[in-house]
């Protein structure tokens, strides 16, 4: 079981990325498996990509690897700014 969760955000959908070919911008989040995450840290996640509700990070942090975290957001569609 990997010992860090990712959680990607990038600036469109995934439909949209997967239709470019342009180097589109992204950033991550990155927590330890296992770290007890405080409200504020839930909100500062949600503020800077509002996609992150409290629900999906805490599905995310469940899940056993990588892949099931990516899961988590793979139907997710992303407002395009």
């Amino acid at each position: 079981r990997n010992s860090v969760v990712v959680l990607n955000i990038k600036l469109c959908s995934a439909h949209t990325c997967a239709d470019s070919h342009a180097n589109v911008p992204s950033s991550s989040i990155e927590f330890r498996r296992g770290t007890f995450l405080r409200g504020y840290m839930y909100e500062f996640m949600q503020l800077f990509a509002p996609h992150l509700t409290k629900e999906r990070v805490v599905s995310a942090f469940e899940a056993v690897d990588q892949s099931g975290v990516d899961q988590v957001f793979a139907e997710l569609a992303l407002p395009l700014r």
